[in-house]
């Protein structure tokens, strides 16, 4: 197929206009380099190829030529086809400009060095797109970046420990497209702490200038309290697509206790409706620092804070939300305790 027969292939279709957008906003691009003043899908699409295709004609590398055209090609033909889920394709963790980008087509880990700081020590959450695996933000609980690595409006002075193991939670927000909840867990080591939400709303402008795409910008009111959760909370905190495919479950859970829950996310709790169930006691009394789950398996991997504590497993029912024993890794700790 020739470049003009693509082009003309897709100049109605505004499935395809939204990949542009997507694409643009990942890639910090503005819509003002290309000469384009609106969204309207003949005029976008046109103008795009155009303009690429002046860049690839006036390339002096192979190399740059044949990447800026596969790019066009197959961000205009359809590569959200791919049914591949990319949404853990980027990491940005710790104090450093350091993170980790893995490839989209054969999922090989890249060393790069664009992250944001300052940056919290302790853990991170990641909000990637998971049909291009195009960086969305990130947050270390106290602060969101946004894809472009720059400080999202309004987003400092969230109310989370960012030395803390997992003191920053992400999930889409259902029902609601382009929107996230960002949950935040004041816990430190063995003092137990409390669960925050706040809301990411990417179709806001943010640090974007119409009529690039938008950035997105942190929501008020934030750092609102989520009441059905209990407190004491431990620094594990992690969330788990719904076995429904459209909700999740937040996993929580109370420090030197046995006890695990699970907060139902779904469209009602867009309007602050967050259901938490009876918590799941599972195993001996531990404070939990970290929470590792596996969707194959539908098992989570529990980290001990105490040296002399055994990791453990817990099986996770994603219909329910119910959580019961598997096994513990023995030998797992320090000094293991035998359990």
């Amino acid at each position: 197929m020739t470049w003009e027969a693509v082009i003309n292939s897709k100049r109605n279709s505004d499935h395809y206009i939204s990949s542009v957008k997507r694409y643009f906003r990942s890639n910090c691009i503005t819509l003002v380099e290309f000469g384009v003043m609106n969204f309207g899908s003949n005029f976008l699409i046109s103008r795009l190829a155009d303009k690429f295709h002046m860049r690839i004609k006036k390339s002096r590398t192979m190399q740059w030529g044949k990447l800026s055209l596969v790019a066009v090609l197959i961000f205009i033909a359809g590569a959200h086809g791919v049914a591949q889920n990319l949404s853990a394709h980027n990491w940005y963790f710790g104090n450093s400009t350091s993170g980790v980008k893995f490839n989209r087509g054969d999922n090989k880990a890249t060393s790069v060095n664009n992250q944001a700081i300052p940056f919290g020590i302790g853990g991170a959450a990641v909000a990637t797109d998971p049909a291009t695996g195009n960086l969305l933000f990130y947050s270390d609980g106290t602060r969101v970046y946004d894809g472009c690595h720059l400080p999202m409006l309004n987003g400092s002075g969230l109310n989370a420990n960012s030395s803390a193991n997992q003191p920053v939670a992400i999930s889409p927000i259902p029902g609601q497209p382009d929107k996230y909840f960002l949950f935040t867990n004041s816990a430190n080591f063995t003092t137990g702490g409390s669960v925050s939400r706040s809301i990411v709303d990417l179709t806001l402008f943010g640090n974007s200038i119409f009529p690039a795409p938008p950035f997105g910008d942190v929501q008020n009111p934030k750092n609102v309290p989520i009441g059905t959760i209990p407190a004491n909370r431990s620094e594990a905190m992690i969330t788990i697509p719904h076995a429904n495919g459209i909700d999740f479950w937040l996993v929580t859970h109370e420090v030197s206790s046995a006890n695990y829950s699970a907060t139902l996310i779904n469209a009602g709790s867009f309007t602050g409706t967050f259901i938490t169930g009876p918590p799941s006691v599972v195993g001996l009394p531990i404070s939990a620092a970290n929470f590792a789950y596996s969707a194959q398996t539908k098992k989570i991997a529990v980290s001990p804070q105490t040296a002399s504590d055994d990791a453990l497993i817990v099986n996770f029912n994603d219909a329910t939300g119910a959580m019961t024993f598997d096994r513990f890794i023995l030998n797992s700790a320090v000094t293991s305790t035998g359990q």
